[in-house]
């Protein structure tokens, strides 16, 4: 996990699921992908990036970021 004073970086957990199904369904958001993407679209790409992880030991997919205090979901990151 890397962390700042505001932020944090992780791995997923599976209260992340929901959030990432609805930023990958908004249409504006997803304004420059093919298109959006159903939630059973979504879970599997956190299975993916999940399986490279395990597999791996890293990950080249999104890890999630959060608000520190709000324990909020903010976005999304590819490294």
């Amino acid at each position: 996990m890397i962390e700042t004073e505001r932020l944090f970086l992780r791995r997923w957990r599976p209260s992340d699921f929901i959030p990432f199904q609805k930023l990958n369904a908004d249409p504006a958001v997803m304004q420059y992908f093919v298109k959006p993407l159903t939630p059973v679209e979504s879970d599997a790409v956190i299975a993916r990036c999940e399986d490279h992880f395990e597999k791996n030991g890293y990950a080249l997919r999104p890890h999630i970021l959060y608000r520190m205090r709000q324990d909020e979901f903010v976005a999304t990151l590819k490294f």
